[in-house]
């Protein structure tokens, strides 16, 4: 054989890799990355979800959060602030796609049936060893200081809060905020729609 002869075999091998085997390889990831520049979809892994996450009914179940408990300074339902997103998971199931809430950018949050939780370190979505540090509560059903959101009115709640020592720091019609710890509330119609919570 001569080296002509081996330079042909080598070319012929390596067009064949190049026209057959190497497409197979790279059209997985190039058709992400194409969709994810079109903005229609996030990066997707093999085979999963667009966003990464166990679509519902898969492995763990969504915990059905009526009546959740919103406790300030401490966290909301089963959930206390420093946990990490592992154990929001875990407790509460796979999480929504962040589209459901309808707000900007939420790469710090995990979406759930009226819950945003929000933890202090992210990437496209909270990092692993990210700490629970907020949250987020729009469920009329949702429970502060024994009484569900939809039942506190502002001088109620406002009344309620100071009585507890918490300190206000802004009033306004439809809207108040309290430290130590956080809370703020927001009205509609009267009555408290919604309220967010931080350590």
């Amino acid at each position: 054989m001569t080296a002509s002869d081996i330079l042909m075999v080598v070319l012929v091998v390596l067009t064949n890799f190049v026209l057959l085997v190497l497409p197979c390889l790279l059209a997985p990831p190039i058709a992400r990355w194409l969709e994810a520049i079109a903005g229609r979809v996030a990066f997707r892994p093999w085979g999963g979800h667009p966003d990464g996450r166990a679509p519902a009914g898969e492995g763990v179940p969504r915990l059905d959060l009526a009546g959740v408990i919103v406790e300030p300074g401490i966290g909301v339902g089963p959930l206390r602030f420093g946990a990490r997103p592992g154990a929001a998971k875990a407790a509460l199931g796979p999480p929504l796609d962040w589209n459901a809430w309808g707000d900007g950018n939420l790469n710090d949050s995990l979406v759930y049936d009226g819950v945003r939780l929000v933890f202090d370190r992210c990437g496209a979505e909270p990092l692993p060893r990210s700490r629970l540090c907020g949250a987020e509560v729009r469920r009329a059903d949702a429970v502060l200081l024994g009484r569900p959101l939809a039942e506190w009115d502002e001088g109620e709640l406002a009344a309620e809060l100071a009585r507890l020592g918490f300190r206000p720091r802004v009033a306004e019609s439809g809207y108040a905020e309290f430290a130590s710890p956080y809370l703020a509330a927001w009205f509609e119609a009267g009555r408290l729609a919604r309220v967010e919570v931080a350590e």
